[in-house]
């Protein structure tokens, strides 16, 4: 359990779909191109399946999702405001 002054947050035991995605992927901040592209490929896979996730794969899911715009802001720079839509 994390706990401080105002708040505690109870912390479960990870389940095996979180588990089975780390192995497979370990969320760490990414570091080539290849590793990005797999990254793409795990986030559309689970994307993909449409709210038909199972327990920590959604957590699991927004991380890599912040290590990937993590990895494309430090290669490519903050989006200008005209290439936003």
């Amino acid at each position: 359990m994390i706990s401080n002054s105002d708040a505690e947050i109870s912390v479960g035991e990870p389940t095996e779909a979180y588990l089975d995605l780390v192995r497979a992927f370990p969320l760490r901040p990414i570091q080539s191109d290849e590793e990005h592209d797999r990254a793409i490929e795990i986030v559309n896979g689970i994307a993909d399946r449409k709210g038909r996730t199972l327990p920590g794969e959604h957590d699991y899911f927004l991380v890599l999702c912040f290590l990937i715009e993590r990895y494309e802001t430090e290669i490519y720079g903050e989006p200008k405001d005209e290439d936003v839509e």
